[in-house]
Formats: C-alpha cells, sequence, structure tokens
C-alpha cells in the first residue's frame, strides 16, 4: 500500500513538473519568436533626431531617419516625395495590440484629385527570406467623408522603388479603401486584388484606431500563395479572423522588400481629410507584429495548465 502510495505521489509530481516545464517552455518560444521582426516603423516626430513634421519624407534628415523603426538604413533612404503623404506630430495612433515600443506622430496620408496616385517608398536594409511572413498596422479615419468614392490609403511592402505612382500590383500592403458609393472599408490588398476586411465602417468605429495583421504563405514553386487578414479594434485584446483566400500570385519573397506608403484619388478634386497610418510591423511570426502569442504557444500554454490542475485534484 505505501510502495502504491509512493508511486502514485510520484506519478503526481511528475505531471506537475512536466506541467511546469511545458508552460516555461511556451514562454521561452513566445519570447524567442520576438527574434524574427524583420521591419517597423513607427514615424516618431520631433525629439531631435525624428522626423519633421509636415516636411517630406525623401527631404532631409526625414530622408535617412532611423529612429522609430527597424529594418532600415541610412544607405536606403525614402526616394520620394510628396506632400499628400507626410509625417505628423497632431495624432499618434495606440492600440493595446501593438507590438514592440510605439512613438509620438503618424504618417497623414491624403488620396489626390483626379484618380492620381502617390507614394513615398524605402527599400529595406536586406531583402527577407521566408516563406511566411506576417504584417500589422494601425489605420484610422476622423470622419466617414474624409475619403470619396473609390480611393485608398495603403502601407505595405513591394518589390522595388519606381516611380511616385499607386502601385498594390506587387507585394501586401493594408489600409483602407472606399467603393463607388464611398463606404469605408479596412482593406487588404496582394497581388493586384483588393479586399475588404470585414463591413463597412460606420459612425462610431472610424472613429476606432483599427488594426489589420495579415499572414502571407508563399508558395516558391507556383501561383497559389494564401492569405489570412485579422482586424481589431482599439481596446480590443484579441484578433477576429475576417479573411482567408487561397491561389493568389504575389510573387517570391523578392517581392516585399520596399516599404511603401500610399494614396490613390478618385474622380473628385483631392481629399481634405484623408487617412492615418501608423506602427508598421513586418516579422516571420505572430508575435513579431502583434501582442498575441502563436496557437501553438496558446496551446502549449493550455496543456502545461492543465496537467497542473489535473495534479492538483487528484492530490485532493
Amino acid at each position: 500500500m505505501n510502495i502504491e502510495k509512493s508511486i502514485s505521489n510520484g506519478a503526481r509530481k511528475m505531471n506537475k513538473i512536466i506541467g511546469i516545464a511545458v508552460m516555461v517552455l511556451a514562454a521561452l518560444v513566445a519570447r524567442e519568436t520576438t527574434a524574427a521582426l524583420i521591419a517597423s516603423e513607427s514615424f516618431s516626430v520631433g525629439n531631435g533626431g525624428d522626423y519633421v513634421n509636415s516636411v517630406n519624407f525623401n527631404v532631409a534628415p526625414n530622408s535617412t531617419n532611423l529612429t522609430g523603426n527597424t529594418g532600415f538604413s541610412t544607405g536606403n533612404p525614402w526616394a520620394i516625395g510628396t506632400s499628400l503623404i507626410q509625417p505628423r506630430d497632431y495624432d499618434s495612433l495606440t492600440h493595446t495590440l501593438v507590438q514592440g515600443s510605439t512613438a509620438s506622430g503618424m504618417a497623414a496620408v491624403r488620396p489626390g484629385g483626379g484618380g492620381i496616385g502617390r507614394q513615398v517608398s524605402r527599400e529595406l536594409a536586406a531583402v527577407p527570406t521566408g516563406s511566411t511572413f506576417y504584417m500589422s498596422g494601425l489605420v484610422s479615419i476622423h470622419t466617414l467623408d474624409a475619403m470619396d468614392p473609390n480611393e485608398t490609403i495603403a502601407m505595405g511592402l513591394i518589390g522595388s522603388i519606381g516611380a511616385s505612382t499607386f502601385n498594390v500590383g506587387s507585394g501586401l500592403h493594408l489600409g483602407m479603401n472606399t467603393d463607388s458609393s464611398g463606404n469605408v472599408y479596412l482593406s487588404a490588398f496582394a497581388a493586384g486584388n483588393t479586399y475588404h476586411l470585414g463591413d463597412a465602417l460606420t459612425v462610431a468605429t472610424a472613429l476606432q484606431t483599427q488594426m489589420i495583421v495579415l499572414r502571407l504563405d508563399v508558395d516558391t514553386s507556383g501561383a497559389n500563395d494564401t492569405l489570412t487578414g485579422w482586424i481589431a479594434q482599439a481596446g480590443e485584446t484579441n484578433l477576429t479572423q475576417v479573411l482567408s483566400v487561397n491561389n493568389i500570385d504575389t510573387g517570391a519573397a523578392a517581392n516585399l522588400k520596399t516599404f511603401v506608403v500610399q494614396s490613390e484619388g478618385g474622380a473628385d478634386a483631392v481629399t481634405a481629410g484623408g487617412g492615418r497610418l501608423d506602427e508598421f510591423r513586418f516579422g516571420t511570426t505572430l508575435n513579431d507584429v502583434a501582442a498575441v502569442p502563436e496557437p501553438a504557444t496558446i496551446s502549449m500554454l493550455g496543456i502545461g495548465t492543465l496537467l497542473v490542475l489535473l495534479t492538483r485534484r487528484f492530490t485532493r
């Protein structure tokens, strides 16, 4: 009897040790994933060496700014500038799920009139490698009429620096888009396609800072990439999946080497308000771009907790 009791106690202790070990391992895995961050941009304005408010991105010292970002170098400055896309200090977007440190400032983006497209772009310090990539960013529009019908504001990655015209034909981008009736949608842009993320914004939700998270699985052997998208309103601590599409062709990872902020106007005059973009993140894991653990890490934590709880129950 004493032998059986000893064995039982030993088993319970072992289960508890295993449970704790699993939770520790999960925490270490979550911590390690932050090392895969490829690039970030917080559009930091002020404080000495940061961006200068209301000055074009390609004008010094803005052109080579490295404060508040990761994955860029002074050897790859902003190559294009426009007064329709500038760093501003009158507002800064925040969200509970932003990963890493944030900074004061944001990019104010106004669509041009008459169908004009504009962009500012800057190459990453190195071409990203891998087959799975995550991208996140914050977007906001202060009123629904700040964008006219058939307009777009976006930030993301393309293959190379080109003309100052709007281009979402390659690479991966996130932002906002209006349909022909002027309804405003959170949107993803990939392989020349526009994907609306959820329902059209309302007066109430338009005032909220929105986080967009995208996952791109690149099929290097053909045109079978997979795009997944999530959104979260300000204050939300969980991501809601709103997009999953297959069989798209965004190209190889080489088409993700240039950061670009851009806009495309409708048929009307230049939009007075426009939108705001902030806290861009790009990496190879979900935890690189959003302050939520990978699903595998959540599962490991759950298993560890369950083992500990079961051990406690049978001990009583």
